[in-house]
């Protein structure tokens, strides 16, 4: 037996609740991966410019602290082959 217009429509909207559920945890998932990733950046950037804004004691730049930061940026894009 077929089923009715009705049952198929409840099924069609049951799917479709359940389809934008879905996407709605997707978007959910993606926003938070992208915070995260975000949030991972800032700490980077912090870090790099209180190692940049390091002074000798006469007010120079610390060119150590800028060397270990090039050192760093040099390893992780070449890094040890």
């Amino acid at each position: 037996r077929k089923p009715s217009r009705m049952t198929k429509a409840k099924l069609e909207f049951k799917k479709n609740i359940s389809e934008k559920q879905r996407l709605k945890e997707e978007r959910q998932a993606e926003l938070q991966e992208k915070q995260a990733m975000l949030a991972a950046k800032k700490e980077e950037a912090l870090r790099r410019n209180k190692k940049f804004s390091q002074k000798t004691k006469r007010g120079q730049p610390l060119m150590s602290a800028r060397l270990d930061l090039l050192i760093e940026k040099i390893n992780t894009r070449w890094g040890s082959k």
